[in-house]
């Protein structure tokens, strides 16, 4: 439940276990009533609280108890992405549909970032926000740049070396909580403490920006290093560390900034020249040198910076 509120951009403060819970005990109903119709795709129940509730119910009265197939078709929205819907039919193999993009954590940013690197696009994700003299919090939505490459992929016991060349045309950042991806903020460590799941072509950083952020009042800046003592750990640190709350409870536009660990970036050898490489890479060729203070007044607006 915790972490299908993280990926949510909730956390256990939000108050959302009730409304989880709830959801999921309709699912579980419905489906055991056996009625026709009465049991929603996989990829849908998992999040069923994520959709609007009284949708989701109409969706259910679509079949019915006599196993008759109604061709009838419903529509189901995001809960805090209203402007995101899918449809639902209900066959004689049952309910139908596929989940949105996101599975309703998130919508693509229409909004390009000029960066040195070249252009990108974020994710927009709705996060419970209380703003400054209000009482109650509201559902926001804040920007999350996953993947932003800072430098060239590194030569190994080498230093860094900040971008060479820009990218063609506008990359679309990834999603790190897609199925199966492996962010590339993750370095390799040290065995046993690394997982495996490193690689070498680690040199990005997240940056994470609350929903008031504009060009015209600057946000501080809060980069952040990952523990681990130099020897294993990673910038995403397995979901555990998603920069969207402290960004927003904080009111800082947070940079997470990937390193070299272990005798990767930590291997002293004077012969070779070798420092630590791994806070060099922070250290000279990280967010700044690379160019990732916006470069327009409408890029400022979205980094807040």
């Amino acid at each position: 439940m915790q972490l299908d509120l993280m990926q949510a951009g909730w956390d256990s403060r939000d108050s959302k276990e009730a409304a989880i819970l709830s959801a999921l005990q309709m699912v579980v109903d419905r489906r055991a009533a056996g009625s026709h119709c009465s049991e929603l795709p996989v990829t849908l129940a998992a999040h069923a609280w994520r959709y609007n509730q009284g949708q989701l119910l109409s969706c259910f009265a679509l079949g019915n108890s006599s196993g008759q197939v109604d061709t009838a078709a419903c529509s189901m929205s995001c809960q805090f992405l209203p402007a995101v819907s899918i449809q639902l039919r209900c066959t004689a193999a049952g309910l139908v549909g596929q989940a949105p993009e996101g599975e309703c954590r998130h919508v693509r940013d229409t909004a390009i970032v000029e960066t040195t690197g070249g252009s990108v696009r974020g994710l927009l994700r709705p996060t419970l926000w209380l703003a400054p003299g209000e009482r109650q919090p509201s559902v926001m939505l804040t920007r999350s740049f996953w993947g932003l490459p800072y430098a060239d992929p590194p030569e190994r016991f080498r230093a860094p070396r900040p971008l060479s060349s820009k990218w063609q045309g506008i990359q679309d950042l990834p999603d790190y909580y897609a199925e199966g991806f492996s962010p590339k903020t993750h370095c390799a460590g040290n065995a046993p403490l690394d997982d495996g799941k490193g690689s070498e072509d680690c040199l990005y950083l997240d940056v994470y920006t609350p929903p008031h952020a504009s060009a015209e009042s600057p946000m501080p800046v809060l980069v952040f290093l990952f523990g681990g003592g130099f020897v294993a750990g990673d910038a995403w640190q397995n979901g555990h560390f998603d920069g969207i709350r402290r960004a927003v409870d904080e009111s800082v536009v947070l940079v997470v900034v990937s390193m070299r660990t272990g005798y990767l970036g930590h291997l002293w050898l004077p012969s070779l020249r070798m420092a630590a490489l791994g806070i060099m890479l922070s250290r000279t060729s990280g967010w700044h040198s690379a160019g990732y203070r916006p470069t327009s007044r409408a890029s400022g607006a979205i980094l807040g910076a």
